[in-house]
């Protein structure tokens, strides 16, 4: 099981990496922020992603490396299921919208 989670871990920093020429040689710092994401959620962790790396990505690109990066959305929708908001611990979310094809349209942090 750990071995699962670890590959899962690893295999979701790389794909995200491989996004934009931008993140080459930041595996590093993206597993950081990362870990600090998932072991605090706060909004803190979250705006240093946004700023650091989710603010690169560009439309189209698909959603799974950026669920890999911030796992399972917090909410969305049923009557808006390509919306998706990753709730910091402390009120603020990052919002992102898809296209039905899973692509990404836009994320906002808010």
């Amino acid at each position: 099981m750990i071995w699962a989670r670890m590959l899962a871990y690893i295999t979701g920093v790389t794909a995200f990496i491989a996004l934009h020429h931008r993140f080459t040689g930041r595996e590093e710092d993206l597993m950081k922020q990362r870990t600090h994401w998932l072991k605090t959620k706060s909004f803190a962790a979250l705006n240093r992603l946004f700023e650091d790396f989710l603010i690169y990505l560009l439309e189209g690109a698909p959603i799974s490396p950026l669920l890999g990066i911030l796992e399972t959305p917090n909410w969305w929708e049923d009557s808006n299921p390509h919306s998706y908001n990753f709730s910091s611990e402390e009120g603020p979310a990052l919002h992102v919208h898809l296209t039905t094809e899973g692509k990404l349209v836009g994320l906002r942090l808010q």
